[in-house]
């Protein structure tokens, strides 16, 4: 009953029930199993994590989503963590990569990213530092958390990221066609210093505009080193990431006409041990009651 509340809306569970196991089971009776299994789960086992010691390196993305609430629209931050042994490239070009995980786990908070970051640092907890390698956009407060407290890790700034801050920052005005492109081709090569003076040479971009790029791509700089991310191996992009948005968030938490009060963060967790593969800890909660 907890995973039909937690896969979908719990008037569509009332239905599976009837239709396929000819249960009377209500959508109240789903909603409220739901809310007590998620009220019991325990964080601190949530997210225990584990070690890696089979991988030679470890991946930790963070992001944010929003959700609609009854006060408005609030963020959700989502962490996604897998190793290099986990990744399955489906396909590739010489500007992009698809890639397919077959296991990882999840971290997620509604609300501030002072409340996230212990959930985070707990399912990090037992990862050699020297073996992570975060991947995220230019969000000041995840470069500076992780520039504090994982100093020996590597950060990548997402490539596709940086290319569209370019895109993005450019569009308004003339230039030659194949700018961007040779932008990208220097950004690969490491060459972020040339993309900064190529971007003072934007003669028709305003300075302000101007100015905000390059504080940008200097900013960042530390950690664009592209040519020696892909010749040590490691992706580049957070697709990982926003495909977690959609398979945590958006799949079950942003349907038509939702809008979610306090429960919104126990539904959450459960979403995160499902689809973490840690539904042994609902499993669990239901044999001690037993």
């Amino acid at each position: 009953m907890t995973c039909s509340g937690v896969e979908d809306v719990y008037q569509e569970s009332e239905a599976f029930f009837k239709r396929y196991l000819r249960l009377d089971v209500s959508a109240s009776q789903t909603y409220r199993v739901t809310l007590a299994s998620g009220t019991s789960l325990q964080e601190e086992e949530l997210y225990e994590g584990q070690s890696y010691q089979d991988s030679d390196w470890v991946y930790a993305m963070i992001d944010g989503s929003f959700i609609l609430t009854r006060e408005g629209y609030k963020e959700v931050k989502v962490g996604r963590v897998f190793s290099e042994r986990s990744v399955c490239l489906q396909s590739h070009t010489a500007h992009q990569e698809r890639v397919r995980l077959s296991a990882s786990e999840y971290c997620a908070h509604q609300g501030s990213h002072q409340a996230f970051k212990p959930k985070m640092e707990s399912l990090l907890s037992k990862i050699d530092p020297h073996k992570l390698v975060f991947i995220s956009d230019g969000c000041p407060w995840i470069g500076q958390w992780i520039s504090e407290k994982y100093p020996q890790a590597t950060q990548i700034l997402d490539y596709y990221h940086a290319v569209e801050k370019l895109t993005v920052g450019t569009k308004n005005i003339l230039k030659s066609a194949n700018w961007i492109e040779q932008q990208q081709e220097y950004l690969l090569a490491g060459q972020v210093s040339q993309v900064i003076e190529n971007i003072k040479q934007l003669k028709r971009l305003p300075e302000s505009e101007k100015e905000q790029l390059i504080i940008y791509y200097q900013n960042n700089s530390y950690r664009m080193n592209y040519d020696q991310y892909k010749a040590n191996g490691y992706y580049i992009g957070s697709g990982a990431i926003e495909a977690a948005h959609r398979t945590l968030i958006q799949e079950r938490m942003k349907r038509s006409g939702q809008r979610w009060g306090k429960y919104a963060e126990t539904l959450l967790k459960l979403r995160v041990a499902f689809k973490s593969k840690k539904d042994h800890l609902i499993e669990n909660l239901f044999t001690e009651v037993a």
